[in-house]
């Protein structure tokens, strides 16, 4: 009886765990159904995992539609930017300060110096150039010097070749105080003494000098931002009738600004 009882309990036995068997394979395919924690575990993960995933998808695609939406403004930002600056580049270049030489006057004198009427005899002459703010705003700090550079003519160079050229104007050791030249303000510089015999030296095709009149000027504007305006200039001074007090002052040289 003994042998047959243990038999029937290991067929039990087996025919039990067969039974459990067909039990787990008839388990749900569905994580949160499982039996067991680590398996609902997995499928908490795999659900976290798959919308952390799609959170990034779309975060990708909201931040790539910004930047494109970004960039497109930025470049509107820059087009408008430099349309400003070209409009106020046109406004500054409209409205700015421009010191422009207007006359060389030429005021006959005396033996002593002194002023003289028409009909008495000339010793030489009073020369300098007038300046005016032909633009449209004021010219502050201008200072400005000039210098009558008398040459023999023709010059020659070191091998003998005659040649011309504008001496370059030698800046003074004491600079006169800046002025400000309003729009359409006149401002004569301090005359200098041309005299006779080197303008009579200078008339006609036999003449033996040349006389040149060079200076410099320089000033700001009133836009801060702009540069300090330098110029360099030189005329000839060509005497056509001393007794009659005729000069003519061709541009040797055309006003640089540097």
């Amino acid at each position: 009886m003994r042998a047959v009882d243990e038999y029937k309990a290991r067929n039990a036995a087996r025919e039990a765990r067969h039974a459990e068997n067909k039990n787990l394979q008839k388990k749900e395919p569905w994580w949160f159904k499982q039996p067991l924690p680590i398996d609902r575990f997995t499928g908490w993960l795999m659900v976290f995992t798959g919308l952390l995933f799609l959170a990034t998808v779309v975060s990708a695609a909201i931040l790539i539609k910004t930047d494109f939406t970004l960039g497109d403004q930025a470049e509107a930002i820059r087009g408008q930017l430099k349309e400003m600056k070209n409009q106020r580049l046109l406004t500054i270049a409209q409205s700015r300060a421009t010191i422009a030489r207007v006359e060389m006057v030429h005021i006959p004198i005396g033996e002593n110096d002194e002023l003289i009427v028409p009909g008495q005899k000339i010793y030489g002459w009073q020369i300098g150039p007038v300046w005016k703010n032909v633009g449209a705003t004021d010219a502050i700090d201008f200072i400005g010097w000039w210098n009558i550079d008398v040459r023999p003519f023709p010059l020659r160079d070191a091998n003998g070749n005659a040649r011309v050229e504008c001496p370059i104007p030698m800046r003074p050791s004491i600079l006169p105080s800046p002025l400000i030249i309003s729009r359409d303000q006149i401002s004569p510089a301090v005359q200098k003494k041309l005299s006779f015999e080197d303008a009579k030296d200078a008339v006609g095709q036999n003449a033996i000098k040349i006389i040149y009149i060079n200076g410099h000027l320089e000033y700001d504007d009133v836009f801060p931002d702009t540069k300090h305006h330098r110029l360099d200039w030189c005329v000839q001074a060509y005497p056509s009738d001393l007794q009659r007090n005729v000069f003519s002052f061709p541009r040797f040289k055309e006003e640089t600004e540097k």
